[in-house]
């Protein structure tokens, strides 16, 4: 598993040995503050997810399984 970063917009995952992401995701907006939060599993979104406003309220928490939301 190896971690990877982009600047614009600031965003930080692993991902497997086939480069699919893996595990905790992270955006920020350009002011830092944290804008998701979502884990994925083989390239998709799986798990909890969480967005958060520019101001750093949460703004729209779900989960997903095996890419698609869930519990809708």
């Amino acid at each position: 598993t190896q971690t990877q970063k982009v600047d614009d917009p600031p965003q930080t995952w692993c991902a497997n040995s086939d480069g699919q992401r893996q595990g905790p995701y992270e955006s920020r907006y350009k002011n830092g503050q944290i804008r998701v939060q979502a884990n994925y599993s083989q390239g998709q979104p799986d798990g909890s997810y969480t967005q958060f406003s520019p101001e750093g309220r949460v703004a729209e928490r779900g989960t997903h399984k095996a890419g698609k939301m869930h519990g809708k």
